[in-house]
């Protein structure tokens, strides 16, 4: 299935990389054509759908993007809850001195609407989007927004992540609830001159109870919808002969074992409920709405035990919308086998990238919201990857492409982070989600960070469920906490996870320290102000660091930053 992948979604990323460590191999051989560009795009709803639609403006005419994804120090699941205002300015002005013309910012459901009712919405975080928004004007910076993104950490938030996520395919309430979250989105956001495009991602809208090696089977509901989908599509005849066995009802059809032929009928299903059960009806509540699309490719097990794959290629032909989303990594279509490539072989791996999208025959523009061109984690170590010294001229050829055919992207990794499991780490939201000792203030430090101020004897603490958030990630290998504390003269600290206790010092101008310790599946990570009295400024606990070529943790230079520039400015065609 997939590249090698990020982010974001990290447990259907695990899942859906198993296809691409066994190796998918594209041998055809493409044509490239200019992709079709369209100055003002009418948006015309599909046959059969409500084509009442909010009070919108003219869509706007089309955004060559030079994107990345902004995360600030934080991590993606815990940005809209962690990030410090104070440094945004900072940020986009870099962001902007790279030749960039837009950033992309994930949403998580959860985060704005915690409650599951019409008045569960928490406006701060509304106000915290427009002042992004605002800050991306000030500084000529386009927006796009990934609104269904559901990986959040907010304690308060009503139902799973896991329970919303199956929920939109199989419940309709759920969905019904979905629907309107992406309208009052829209409200907020159509009208606003940073605005460019947002767009759903297969990744986040992934029916996990039904896709792992042991599905769930008890939800009804998802039985039901499944076997309807197949009366629709299928008879009984052929669903028998795919099974291998007499099928005598559709009552009577049971969920395929994972490693069968019949799966590919749950492929299928997915594909067709991203569209016709989530994508469309999403695109009348927020139009011209895109999708990223599943480029990667699943594997099928025959029942002589061989190995076939299966694209997604039903579901590029989005209506509603002119811009198809994808993403690329240079393991698209490569052996995977722990090898490197030439930029000349890489580049050819690009070309029949783009040529099985075929956005330009369906008349869309392409987005690549995550090009991936580097990358460096533990879990992908078998994915291909470019030759180090070669990188820079394989983003000189990508950038021909993606000018001579009107692409546009988005780098995922900007900047190094760490996945860090805890909510409000920088205290830019106060003490939410930490328990603190009579006397604890949060204020503003004089470089407009906020911190939380401990006296002498004051604690603060937060129990963090590792397990859940990102301790599958790095095996059995110790957490790291790291803290940055305010300015000062001499401070220490007392860290407590467990029944481990650690004294932290720091002299006058030193800022993060780190220590490892135990890993749990929950943790009470408590921080105590036992000798001296000190402001803290962030805490990370976490389990890896994942590495960018263009800056680090502290953004100095990475060794394709000025590679990046160039790619930019290529792309612009500036001279």
């Amino acid at each position: 299935m997939q590249h090698s992948r990020k982010r974001f979604c990290y447990v259907a990323l695990a899942i859906a990389l198993v296809a691409i460590v066994v190796g998918i191999t594209v041998t055809q051989k493409f044509g490239i054509k200019k992709i079709w560009t369209q100055k003002n795009s009418a948006l015309t709803p599909p046959p059969g759908i409500d084509d009442k639609k909010p009070d919108v403006p003219v869509a706007r005419g089309y955004h060559r993007l030079r994107a990345t994804h902004y995360f600030a120090d934080t991590y993606p699941k815990n940005f809209w809850n962690s990030f410090e205002p104070a440094d945004v300015a900072r940020d986009f002005k870099q962001i902007k001195a790279d030749g960039f013309n837009a950033i992309v910012l994930v949403l998580p459901w959860a985060e704005f609407q915690p409650v599951l009712t019409s008045n569960g919405y928490d406006e701060k975080m509304f106000d915290r989007l427009k002042m992004l928004m605002d800050a991306a004007t000030a500084h000529e910076l386009g927006v796009v927004l990934r609104l269904s993104y559901v990986w959040s950490y907010r304690p308060d938030a009503e139902n799973s992540i896991f329970n919303r996520m199956h929920g939109v395919f199989h419940d309709e309430a759920m969905r019904q609830t979905w629907l309107k979250h992406l309208a009052k989105i829209h409200t907020h956001v159509a009208k606003h001159p940073a605005f460019r495009l947002a767009f759903l991602s297969w990744e986040d809208l992934y029916p996990m109870a039904i896709t792992s090696m042991t599905p769930n089977l008890s939800d009804q509901n998802m039985m039901r919808m499944y076997r309807e989908y197949l009366s629709r599509t299928s008879t009984l005849s052929d669903i028998s002969t795919l099974y291998g066995k007499t099928i005598s009802s559709w009552d009577a059809l049971p969920f395929p074992d994972r490693k069968s032929p019949a799966y590919a009928k749950v492929l299928d299903y997915w594909d067709d409920a991203l569209l016709n059960r989530l994508f469309i009806p999403a695109n009348q509540n927020f139009p011209n709405l895109s999708l990223e699309v599943r480029s990667d490719w699943d594997p099928v097990w025959e029942k002589d035990g061989k190995t076939t794959w299966k694209n997604h290629a039903s579901t590029y032909a989005l209506p509603g919308t002119d811009t198809l989303t994808s993403y690329y990594a240079i393991a698209w279509g490569m052996k995977n086998e722990g090898d490197f490539v030439s930029a000349a072989d890489a580049i050819k791996g690009f070309d029949r990238f783009v040529a099985h999208l075929a956005a330009e025959k369906n008349h869309q523009h392409l987005f690549l919201d995550q090009f991936l061109f580097y990358y460096e984690l533990e879990e992908f170590k078998r994915n291909t990857q470019i030759k180090p010294e070669e990188r820079d001229i394989f983003l000189q050829a990508v950038a021909q492409r993606f000018r001579e055919l009107d692409i546009s992207y988005a780098l995922w990794y900007y900047r190094d982070y760490v996945d860090n499991a805890v909510y409000n780490a920088h205290f830019s939201l106060g003490l939410e989600g930490w328990r603190a000792s009579e006397g604890v203030k949060v204020s503003k430090l004089a470089d407009g960070h906020y911190a939380a101020l401990l006296d002498k004897g004051n604690e603060v603490s937060q129990k963090i469920p590792v397990q859940q958030r990102s301790a599958w990630k790095g095996g059995n290998e110790p957490l790291n906490v790291c803290i940055t504390p305010g300015p000062g003269d001499n401070r220490r600290l007392e860290l407590v996870t467990g029944d481990q206790a650690v004294t932290m010092t720091w002299r006058k101008g030193e800022k993060r320290q780190c220590v490892k310790v135990k890993r749990g599946a929950e943790l009470l990570l408590t921080i105590k102000a036992n000798t001296d009295a000190l402001a803290i400024d962030l805490v990370e606990l976490f389990t890896v660091l994942e590495p960018s070529a263009v800056y680090d943790r502290d953004l100095k230079v990475g060794a394709q930053r000025d590679a990046i520039r160039k790619l930019n400015a290529m792309v612009s065609e500036q001279k």
